[in-house]
């Protein structure tokens, strides 16, 4: 336990010293919910166990899979654009799990006009985020201590910048739940426009480093009756407010998941979304029946004012 303390306080020395550093910041993507659970729970999702998207989360998470799990998913964003996510974990041992995950955020193609012709577009650019994660984690009893390594890129109009972070995070499991700690987006930041000086090789510019938004999240969730549970989490990104959230998902006929949630954000605060969970099940020589996989099919809504308002849907596999 002692060691346990030493490694948090650690980090967070670590987060106060990168956090009086930063100066502009880039990479909203990389606090943008993700997955129907989480927009539906108001993205408080550090605490919830049966999805290999909560990696993003906490790199811990993925020690309390018992066996392989995938999930994926598409959000229908606002002003055309879209987030798809792939994510992959598995045990390889007792208590060592490793897990894989791709995250991206495009815009449809954008008409390019210019002054010398604005009625009519010629050529197309396209707007996306990038990230690429894998992840380890490890098991001691109920806690679990976990990293992921982060490739992130980030596509404007074909100027390119990315750049390599890492994650943190501890998470201890209950019977009715349990309780997590991460820090997110350890790392350098972005510079774009490097070949500006290619227009004018005397200019002494320089291009801007865009810092990313180093981010500590912290919560859990409790099973407060059968069948329903409460997600809470809070996080302060560098640069930003704190913000806060939490989410009630309850669990009808044990097939059908309802959820509803709120964070204090400026648009998208309310979310509610449903599902269905179904387990397969195998009859043994016994006759003893065992579980073989869930599926899951999540759908969220999440209403954003004058910007009109997002869907999102996915899928999760968890092996048994």
């Amino acid at each position: 336990m002692k060691k346990i303390i030493m490694i948090l306080f650690v980090l967070i020395v670590m987060v106060s010293i990168q956090a009086d550093n930063n100066g502009v910041i880039s990479g909203e993507f990389l606090l943008m919910p993700t997955g129907p659970k989480a927009f539906s729970l108001g993205n408080s999702m550090i605490g919830y166990y049966n999805d290999p998207i909560s990696l993003l989360y906490n790199p811990a998470n993925s020690s309390f899979f018992d066996a392989a799990a995938i999930s994926l998913g598409q959000t229908r964003y606002i002003f055309d654009t879209k987030m798809e996510y792939f994510s992959f974990t598995i045990p390889f041992s007792k208590n060592n799990s490793l897990g894989i995950g791709v995250n991206v955020f495009y815009t449809d193609p954008i008409d390019v006009y210019t002054w010398a012709d604005p009625e009519n577009s010629y050529d197309q650019y396209d707007v996306s985020d990038n990230l690429l994660f894998i992840n380890y984690s490890r098991l001691f009893g109920n806690l679990s201590i976990g990293i992921s390594g982060k490739f992130y890129k980030e596509e404007i109009a074909n100027v390119i910048s990315d750049t390599f972070l890492i994650d943190f995070g501890v998470a201890y499991k209950l019977n009715k739940g349990g309780f997590g700690f991460s820090v997110q987006n350890f790392g350098s930041g972005l510079t774009f426009d490097n070949d500006y000086r290619t227009y004018d090789k005397d200019s002494e510019y320089t291009a801007k480093l865009e810092k990313l938004p180093l981010n500590i999240l912290f919560g859990g969730s409790y099973e407060a009756v059968k069948n329903l549970s409460v997600f809470f989490q809070g996080n302060m990104a560098t640069k930003n407010t704190f913000n806060y959230s939490a989410g009630v998902e309850y669990k009808l006929f044990d097939i059908l998941p309802i959820r509803v949630g709120y964070t204090n954000v400026d648009e998208g605060g309310f979310g509610a979304g449903f599902g269905l969970s179904y387990t397969f099940r195998k009859t043994k020589l016994t006759g003893k029946k065992v579980d073989i996989l869930t599926l899951d099919f999540d759908y969220s809504y999440v209403p954003y004012g004058d910007l009109g308002d997002i869907q999102i849907l996915g899928v999760t596999l968890l092996f048994k």
